[in-house]
């Protein structure tokens, strides 16, 4: 597919994409800026999974409903990364193919057991593999004084449920967002990718749709980790395979 041939298709078809970005500019789904920003290094499966999964976050799907807009389908997702990745690299254009339904995700035995995150005169942040299972699932967590009022599990690819009060004990595991418009309570999404780890939580009530509070995001490559908090300055980490003491 040539350059011209996508920019032809780009322009022909109002694009839902870039219409959510110029309207709100939120900075964790998968924009102009950042997606020129993915390193060119990434071969264009990994590089379009990525881009497919910035839309999958709580916060993209809750993004399309404050614009009263119905979430795209994963296919549609799909096909404007495809066109992204032909627009930015032509010489290295692919076809579109059939996707699955699910973002693919890492296998479970790819990431040591605990990674810890430093950073000067902040809280450490654990990031726990496999740390325990529900509805038979395995469930990654996070560790981290910013996390408050849930239970920071979830599925790789899958979203964590806390119950409103208490002890926000977790209470489900979807691997859907819809399967979560309707609770109340605290939500965790969770995604890893060749080449990130991602962790959100933040407050869903079926009235007032998803509220993201934080956001932590872990470069595979790098090693560098970045809290995004609501309202808050984002806070840049170390982060290295930890061997437990005990």
């Amino acid at each position: 597919m040539s350059n011209e041939v996508v920019e032809k298709s780009h322009a022909a078809r109002p694009d839902r994409h870039w219409a959510l970005s110029a309207s709100i500019g939120v900075s964790v789904l998968l924009f102009p800026s950042a997606l020129q920003a993915q390193p060119a290094h990434l071969p264009a499966p990994q590089w379009i999974s990525n881009c497919i999964a910035q839309f999958e976050t709580p916060a993209g799907r809750n993004a399309w409903q404050l614009m009263d807009k119905t979430p795209p389908s994963r296919e549609e997702n799909h096909r404007w990364c495809v066109e992204q990745w032909n627009r930015f690299y032509p010489s290295e254009a692919v076809t579109l193919e059939p996707t699955n339904q699910s973002t693919p995700q890492v296998p479970q035995s790819d990431l040591p057991p605990t990674i810890l995150c430093q950073s000067h005169n902040q809280p450490d942040v654990t990031l726990l593999q496999k740390d325990r299972m529900l509805a038979g699932k395995n469930l990654d967590c996070i560790v981290g004084a910013f996390v408050s009022d849930l239970t920071p599990c979830a599925p790789r690819g899958g979203f964590g449920l806390s119950a409103p009060t208490g002890s926000v004990a977790l209470v489900g595991v979807t691997d859907r967002w819809q399967d979560y418009t309707d609770h109340l309570g605290g939500i965790t999404g969770h995604a890893v990718t060749s080449d990130r780890i991602i962790f959100s939580g933040g407050f869903n009530s079926p009235s007032g749709g998803y509220d993201e509070k934080w956001r932590f995001e872990v470069s595979r490559l790098s090693g560098k980790g970045l809290l995004v908090q609501d309202g808050k300055p984002e806070v840049e980490y170390s982060c290295r395979a930890a061997d437990r003491k005990f």
